[in-house]
């Protein structure tokens, strides 16, 4: 009894061991997409911001201006 006690003492911490590392992968992996999403998003308001920025700064400096 004690010998496959002891196999299966050594047997269950790395079925444990394991499960843990496909969580995380699975996790890391989850993670990764959002971050990748989140940063897409981030980029995207970061370009519109620049790309609309100066539109609104530049298009009262040419309606105040007279004589256009």
């Amino acid at each position: 009894m004690s010998p496959i006690k002891g196999a299966n003492a050594r047997f269950i911490p790395t079925l444990q061991a394991n499960r843990y590392q496909t969580n995380e992968i699975i996790t890391s992996v989850k993670t990764g997409k959002e971050g990748n999403l989140r940063r897409y998003r981030n980029t995207l308001r970061v370009t519109v911001f620049i790309v609309i920025f100066p539109i609104l700064t530049v298009i009262p400096v040419f309606q105040s201006t007279p004589g256009r």
